[in-house]
């Protein structure tokens, strides 16, 4: 897991309802991190098959809202990226 998916899980909430019912899943969302290390431009690339986890995923990326800025060396501005977020019951 990489730093950014690890930064997330610790924003992620497992939404009640979805666990009492099981449900399962991974969501993929695509986003913008901008050279300072804001994160925009949050997006489902692919959904888990359960609308709340969606939500959960979408809720988990904008509550971390920062990472870490860009380093100068890579010479980007900003990086479009696809994370995928699982909610797993283990």
């Amino acid at each position: 897991m990489t730093a950014l998916q690890r930064a997330i899980a610790r924003h992620q909430h497992y939404p009640a309802g979805a666990r009492r019912h099981g449900q399962t899943g991974v969501a993929t969302l695509a986003f913008v991190i901008e050279a300072d290390g804001r994160i925009g431009q949050i997006r489902l690339a692919q959904s888990s098959g359960h609308a709340s986890l969606d939500q959960a995923a979408l809720q988990a990326l904008a509550r971390l809202g920062r990472f870490d800025p860009i380093p100068k060396s890579i010479g980007r501005s900003r990086w479009s990226l696809r994370i995928p977020i699982r909610f797993d019951l283990k």
